[in-house]
């Protein structure tokens, strides 16, 4: 790897005009605090100043040409791909201060390891070790999402409703987009007289199982919670009844 080539292409990388015209006007429009305002305690004074200093530092990085910015798009086997994975999403994962935030961070990430398989299936460089990783990855965030979604499971139901049902349509977008191309592949080394199975179709197929799972316990949560309902209901209506 040469290091004057990196260097190189890290100087060429910059936010174009609209970025940098987006970016400073969330900042501009950031609500200014009134010195009238109660002081918060200082535990909080310390949160909040951990928080303003991840964004700047995150508008640091993004502002001039970022290694951390241009990492985003990056997928395994790209020169700033460790980069993504270490500093840039850790470094988002900070700035999302609510449990909602967080779990939607976390479906960000899955469905972020899924479209990296599918750039790689596109240019059929989709090996066997990295649809691996990826697919641990990607189950490592479902877990983490599913546990942040529980975790708020009794604020809002319909927020949890919300959440699961963003997910789970994005996971079957994933899957269909991998079965085609997996199809697609199919049929090129069918010509070929390669009976190989395709690795973006082995991904599809689980995610497709994986889709459907979660459609069920989805639909298993909806009757419990529709159940639960109508129990309430009669109790409170039993209860008007008696007095």
């Amino acid at each position: 790897m040469n290091i004057d080539n990196i260097k190189k292409e890290i100087k060429e990388i910059n936010l174009t005009p609209t970025e940098k015209g987006a970016l400073f006007d969330r900042i501009l429009s950031s609500p200014i605090i009134s010195p009238y305002a109660p002081v918060p305690s200082k535990w909080k004074f310390i949160y909040k100043s951990f928080s303003y200093v991840s964004l700047v530092l995150f508008l640091l990085i993004i502002s001039g040409g970022t290694v951390a910015y241009a990492a985003l798009g990056s997928i395994p086997g790209d020169k700033l791909y460790a980069m993504k994975i270490k500093v840039a999403e850790p470094l988002l994962d900070t700035l999302s201060l609510t449990k909602v935030a967080k779990a939607k961070r976390e479906a960000t990430k899955a469905i972020s390891r899924l479209d990296e398989a599918e750039k790689l299936a596109l240019k059929e460089k989709l090996t066997p070790e990295t649809r691996i990783k990826l697919e641990k990855n990607f189950e490592k965030n479902v877990a983490n999402f599913d546990d942040k979604v529980k975790s708020i499971e009794s604020l809002s139901e319909k927020k949890v409703e919300g959440l699961r049902a963003s997910f789970d349509s994005s996971l079957n977008s994933r899957a269909n987009n991998l079965e085609k191309i997996g199809e697609d592949q199919k049929k090129k080394r069918f010509d070929k007289n390669e009976k190989e199975e395709p690795e973006a179709s082995l991904l599809g197929i689980r995610l497709r199982a994986k889709a459907s799972t979660r459609k069920e316990y989805s639909e298993q949560k909806k009757e419990e919670r529709s159940a639960t309902k109508d129990e309430n209901e009669n109790y409170k209506r039993k209860n008007q009844e008696d007095n």
